[in-house]
């Protein structure tokens, strides 16, 4: 029976390599992948290996590594400060690890020795100023690649914003809407769709909509139109409001137009309800929460044509306002403090 190794408690760190002299033993497939990695962040490396891959001879001809084409000798590991154990033969690994912990040098064996090192490499996916890892703590790199993989994909769509409204109008008033019915599915299901960093679902007298930060990514509204019931329709959502669009159409609703009817006055604090209820419920957070503070600063400005209250009588719009609120939330969701 073939005896695993358990798990191991690590502490994840991000190590500072560049311009630091780093060793890797070995010169096949995996080296290779080491040595591209330790490249990437900067590092000085020599590669120790009777033979390299044609990567690595690249590399060394372009002058980017120092290739020593001999077979590891326990004097290679001198005056490193990390090396890499990743020859396909056991002993030289496990004979690697020996003389790299009489020197107090950090370590790490690519085969079943890695638990007689001194630390294991996450599964990695490398972005602009972002670095993606995943570590099983040793136990599985297959599963640590797949869970990775399935979040790589979705870095693009987490780093873009944009502020949305969907909404549809009642067909009668106070009849309810399905999608109000049914918000104790709906939300749930909203969450776990890809691309919806926050949202709010609102309710009035004459509509239903839903007020979200989305990824730029046409896919992710395509989902939610079928998620979100919008009154049955297979079209989808009779109205969509994006940008400056949406900060307006929010603050047009705290003003009372368009027109609400007689119910204008409380609409303001129904949003202010919805906000209160997303956040309750974690589906709202702090850029749902600037948006509408904008839209309740701009909604005492407008007239009842959704302009501009003038002295002189001229209804001028909000355009530059609107689009400035908008910017300021939307640059807030990229320099967003990591604690909030």
């Amino acid at each position: 029976m073939r005896k695993t190794t358990r798990s191991r408690k690590i502490l994840p760190v991000d190590l500072l390599l560049e311009d630091r002299p780093c060793l890797v033993v070995g010169g096949g497939q995996i080296a290779t992948r080491k040595v591209g990695h330790l490249l990437e962040a900067g590092a000085r490396v020599t590669v120790v290996s009777s033979a390299a891959d044609a990567d690595i001879r690249r590399w060394a001809k372009q002058g980017r590594l120092q290739h020593r084409a001999h077979a590891f000798r326990n004097p290679d590991v001198r005056g490193h400060f990390v090396v890499f154990a990743a020859t396909d033969n056991g002993a030289v690994n496990r004979r690697v690890i020996e003389c790299c912990r009489q020197r107090g040098i950090l370590c790490c064996s690519v085969d079943a020795h890695w638990a007689k090192g001194d630390f294991v490499t996450p599964a990695t996916s490398r972005r602009p100023h972002l670095t993606l890892t995943v570590s099983t703590g040793g136990q599985s790199c297959r599963r640590a690649r797949l869970v990775k993989d399935n979040l790589a994909r979705h870095v693009d769509i987490v780093s873009s914003a944009d502020l949305v409204v969907l909404g549809a109008a009642r067909t009668r008033r106070g009849a309810r809407h399905p999608a109000s019915r049914s918000a104790s599915w709906t939300g749930p299901l909203l969450r776990q769709v890809w691309g919806i960093h926050e949202f709010m679902l609102l309710e009035t007298p004459h509509r239903f909509e839903l007020l979200a930060v989305l990824a730029r990514d046409p896919a992710v509204e395509r989902l939610i139109r079928r998620v979100v019931p919008f009154g049955g329709r297979a079209s989808g959502p009779a109205y969509v409001k994006r940008g400056p669009a949406a900060v307006a159409h929010v603050a047009r609703l705290c003003a009372g137009v368009p027109a609400i009817g007689p119910d204008a006055p409380r609409v303001a604090a129904r949003i202010r309800q919805a906000v209160q209820s997303g956040v309750r419920r974690g589906w709202a957070g702090v850029m749902i929460r600037e948006w509408v503070e904008a839209a309740l600063r701009l909604a005492p400005r407008l007239g009842p044509a959704g302009a501009r209250k003038s002295t002189t009588g001229a209804a001028r719009p909000l355009t530059a306002e609107y689009e400035q609120a908008y910017a300021r939330i939307v640059r807030g969701f990229q320099s967003r403090n990591p604690v909030e």
